[in-house]
């Protein structure tokens, strides 16, 4: 259910308490989804500076921030929180436990309307609003609606600094849970000074009228007590300021009219976005458009874009806000952006910490190397260099890029094929694909790099680096030569994700082996449309809301950047989308990522890293890249603008549903508005294009009729070309201008066919091992002593952001003389040493890619068991664990071998989807998941659950099984056997 409503500014949300869902799904990061309360406080950021000021559904508030720390996540400083009560005749309420509060969130505040069970006539109106770069100001307005006088106490109290850590709600702070270390707090000349000693600032605290504040634990309390005739209004203002920032100037203002501070935030807005509006018939992508860019706002690090404000405030790989930007026409915050990490001591494009230096691990053994952003850098240097002919930062920086660019080559194409590999832990480039490995050759970094190469060889030639564009040209034909001859899968039309050094041509896709072809490369439109039709097939899909939504891929488990929604990559197929003329799922695309970032959430008007199923938003919030993504879809993708050739020619290729009748984009460097008319037999539409400087136009649009007529108002070239199995209307001016009107006539048609796409659905199938088990008598099966062939004590755990090894707990499960219970079926166990409830396994491995470079390395374990049996049986059962990297989804890994005596063998193969998944998510189609206790339940961070796997395979019982073989044959997959047993009858047999 969506929570907020819109507000016909675009930017501004409400809430109706009294009508809110008391209840809301919400999906947590590990991708597992709980029922939780609906209404919160502290669940919506706005940053502006340093300083984050935090509101939510209740009226309360906190000044927030983060500190240049040695981590990519550092915590989040709260420099206090601020609530309000009223009393009366002993009679008291916190105004925020009111049931009866209307919201409206604005860019620069939030507003509350408050009614108060105790004091019925007593009307509160509160906003909270940013002051500045430094604090916020509290405005408390109390109306007597009442027929009689009021006496009231009114009280503010604020006060709290402490530490929080990383928070997986939209709540930016539990208060309980923060780790408070040595506040103080003085008085001095009607303010209340808060500090500590783990922070540099201070945090001033006043209010107005003045008040003299009392001190109470760790708090300022600012009490008044008034007296409200009929219709009488009383107002209070509290200011909250770092001290280290509020400086005198603003101090005197403040406390003389602290209206003036309100009005400050709102026009600061009004400022950001004056030069940019947007017109759809979509009310809901249109806020979306302008809540996107007040969040890159927000977002904006005075360097580079964050990547979150909520969380995971550092420089991670800007990949899509400088592309934001410069479509946005923020030139200069670009030009600094691609300076500033262009002028690293390592080059661009590392992650870094908060502190600004390289970060490079990440979640234990993902190693993160300075080639992590390097991809996405060089195609928005790319895009800065087109719009701006700016030589000089490009010089400036060059000998580095190079130098990055060796790099990469020398680290990523491990194999020295010429196609490049990628580590394990993809999370700047291909964002936040946390437990994908692409060892051997992989197509999405070779076909972007390859794309990008063959661009940057142009300006290197337009530079006089003739020796780099020389060798960027012939490695950028190597690779396209290579990916189409051995990673085209000819018969799926698509690439392949990697090819890995088995030789293991892995299916499995990432959203981006189907979208990277149409947006980075040059290869042909038949390829790219192809790639393009396998992502409509395979990760597209419609919920029961009508919400057209995209699975970042096909991977396993079902975890975090596998094949969950994720907001920016969804923008980023939108783009490649419109690029082929498929403007309706673009859009429709687009619109669904416009809800999660303004109503369908818990944080109204703040962009969310990640969506669950049904398309709402999840934490974390202000999330950089997705907002950046967005913004450039819209614009480049929807609108199809873009300012190339140094500046001088403004290119608009608009994308628009075929349905819409009118749209508009306002940018501060030019404005596009469409109008469709229908008269009789025949469409007209009517394009009109704006630059702010003179320009020339190259236009472009998607028609569906074959009798076209255009006109225009200018001196043109016009061409009918045919581009993706469509026929698209060129026009180019041969002069330059300010203003351009095209008009585009056709005979109308009504064969305009909107794809359809399949419903979400859960999979409901029944194991192929229970369907055998409903057959079978399990107090028949007996049991097979493992003692002799058991060689560990534990698995390496490789899922759920975890690389350690993992004991395999039974308690729980009933255990009798060595043997235990599964389903019915009797095992026997050996217990590990001295732990109760930790068994033993037949640990079975073949051999591990490295996590960084992916060269395969020999595991020391035996990849093979052969367990002697010499019974008839018709059935086997297996208890064991297995893990397995993602990349292996969908990948024969190994084999059962039945022998019989006389020699016959029956062969079930393993595979990563079937009867092989890992420990964190049952995903084994094959078998029984059997629920474990282990340490992930309690992970701090990521709690889960982790299973084993139960398989029943059939046998002939009419031949003797001599023993049973199990081989693991590929890398980053384990088995772990537990138990074995086996049965000689079915159901109404004698032994």
């Amino acid at each position: 259910m969506i929570k907020y409503g819109l507000r016909d500014d675009k930017v501004s949300f409400d809430l109706d308490l009294s009508k809110a869902p008391k209840k809301v799904n919400r999906t947590m990061h590990t991708s597992i989804t709980e029922e939780v309360n609906a209404i919160e406080q502290f669940n919506r950021g706005i940053k502006r500076g340093n300083i984050i000021l935090v509101t939510g559904d209740r009226p309360r508030f906190a000044l927030m921030r983060t500190y240049a720390e040695d981590k990519s996540d550092p915590d989040l400083i709260k420099f206090g929180d601020c609530r309000i009560g009223i009393e009366s005749h002993g009679r008291f309420e916190w105004i925020d436990l009111s049931d009866d509060i209307r919201t409206v969130f604005r860019p620069s505040c939030s507003e509350y309307e408050i009614s108060l069970q105790q004091f019925p006539g007593l009307r509160v109106e509160l906003i909270i609003s940013q002051a500045g770069n430094w604090g916020a100001v509290v405005k408390l307005t109390l109306k007597n609606a009442g027929n009689e006088p009021m006496r009231l106490a009114v009280k503010m109290e604020y006060g709290g600094i402490s530490k929080h850590g990383r928070t997986f709600t939209a709540s930016y702070l539990n208060l309980e849970d923060g780790d408070i270390t040595g506040n103080k707090v003085v008085m001095n000349a009607g303010a209340a000074i808060i500090s500590d000693r783990t922070i540099p600032e201070e945090i001033y605290v006043t209010s107005v009228p003045t008040i003299e504040p009392v001190i109470i634990g760790e708090r300022a309390s600012f009490a008044s007590d008034i007296s409200l005739e009929k219709d009488e209004l009383w107002t209070m203002f509290l200011i909250v300021g770092c001290k280290s920032e509020f400086n005198g100037k603003d101090q005197l203002k403040a406390s003389v009219d602290p209206d003036q501070l309100i009005q400050e935030a709102s026009a600061y807005y009004e400022a950001v976005v004056k030069d940019i509006s947007i017109l759809t018939p979509s009310k809901v992508l249109d806020s979306g458009f302008m809540t996107a860019v007040l969040n890159l706002e927000y977002d904006y690090g005075g360097k580079l874009w964050l990547e979150g404000v909520h969380w995971w405030s550092s420089y991670w790989p800007c990949n899509f806000q400088i592309s934001a930007a410069l479509s946005l026409g923020q030139l200069d915050r670009a030009e600094k952006a691609l300076d500033f990490l262009g002028s690293l001591e390592s080059g661009p494009c590392p992650v870094l910490m908060a502190s600004e230096k390289p970060y490079l691990n990440h979640i234990g053994v993902y190693n993160l190397g300075i080639e992590e952003g390097l991809p996405y850098y060089l195609y928005q240097l790319i895009q800065y260099y087109n719009q701006t002919g700016d030589k000089a930062l490009l010089i400036k920086i060059w000998d580095k890029l190079c130098g990055s660019i060796d790099h990469l080559m020398d680290v990523r194409d491990g194999s020295r094929s010429g196609l490049l590999d990628w580590h394990l832990g993809c999370n700047g480039f291909l964002y936040q694909a946390d437990h994908l490995a692409m060892p051997g050759d992989a197509a999405s970094p070779s076909i972007m790099v390859s794309g990008l190469l063959e661009q940057l060889s142009a300006i290197a030639l337009e530079l006089g680096k003739d020796e780099d564009r020389a060798k960027w040209k012939q490695i950028a034909d190597v690779m396209k030569d290579k990916l189409a001859t051995s990673m085209w899968n000819e018969t799926d039309e698509f690439f392949y994700n990697h090819i890995d050094y088995q030789h293991i041509k892995h299916e499995a896709s990432f959203y981006t082996d189907l979208v990277f072809p149409a947006l980075y490369s040059s290869f042909s439109d038949d390829i790219k449309l192809k790639s393009l039709d396998n992502l409509r097939k395979k990760l597209i899909y419609e919920t029961d809301n009508n919400h057209l939504l995209m699975r970042a891929g096909e991977l396993k488990p079902t975890i975090f950047g596998n094949d969950t929604v994720l907001p920016a990559q969804i923008c980023e197929a939108a783009r490649a989308l419109f690029v082929t003329g498929d403007a309706e799922t673009g859009f429709r695309l687009l619109e669904s990522v416009s809800l999660a970032g303004t109503i369908y959430t818990e944080a109204p008007g703040n962009f969310p890293e990640r969506m669950d199923d049904d398309g709402k938003g999840e934490a974390n919030y202000i999330f950089g890249n997705p907002i950046g993504s967005y913004i450039y879809s819209v614009i480049s993708g929807l609108f199809g603008i873009e300012v190339k050739d140094s500046g001088k020619t403004l290119k608009c290729f608009p994308a628009l549903p075929s349905e819409w009748e009118h749209a508009e984009l306002c940018l501060p460097y030019c404005e596009l508005s469409y109008r469709k008319i229908i008269e009789d037999e025949r469409v007209r539409v009517l394009f009109s294009v704006s630059s702010s400087t003179k320009r020339r136009l190259d236009f472009g649009v998607w028609v569906e009729a074959g009798d076209v007529n255009v006109t225009c108002n200018f001196h043109e070239k016009i061409a009918v070309l045919t581009e993706f199995g469509k026929k698209r209307i060129s026009v180019s001016s041969t002069a330059v201008q300010t203003h351009y009107e095209i008009e585009i006539s056709y005979a109308s048609s009504s064969h305009n066919k909107l794809r359809t796409y399949p419903k979400m659905t859960m999979p409901a199938f029944e194991s192929a091992s229970l369907k055998l088990l409903k057959t079978l008598d399990q107090r028949n099966f007996q049991t097979l002593q493992l003692t002799g062939y058991y060689n560990a004590d534990g698995i390496c755990a490789m899922s759920g952001w975890r690389h350690e090894e993992q004991l395999i707990n039974l308690a729980g499960y009933e255990m009798h003389n060595g043997e235990l219970e599964i389903a019915e079926i009797p095992f026997n166990v050996d217990k590990c040493g001295t732990e109760a409830e930790s068994v033993r396994m037949v640990l079975l491995e073949y051999a591990n890619s490295h996590p960084y470079t992916g060269v395969t390395i020999p595991s020391e374990k035996s990849h093979q068991v052969r367990i002697e049996l010499n019974q008839n049986a018709k059935a086997i059962a297996l208890l064991y664990a297995s893990e397995c990297q993602s990349r292996q989804t969908g990948i024969d890994v190994g084999k059962i071998i039945v022998h019989y005596i006389q020699g016959e063998v029956d062969t079930l193969l393993l595979n990563v989807g079937k009867n092989i998944d890992t420990l964190f998510s049952h995903f084994a189609a094959d078998t029984l998941p059997i629920e474990i206790r282990s340490g992930i339940q309690d992970h701090p961070i990521h709690p889960g659950t982790d299973y084993l796997n139960l398989l029943v395979i059939p046998c002939d019982s009419e031949r003797v099984i001599s023993s049973v073989e199990l081989i693991i044959e590929l890398p980053d997959v384990q088995l772990g056997l537990i138990g074995m047993s086996y049965l000689k009858t079915f159901k109404g047999e004698s032994l």
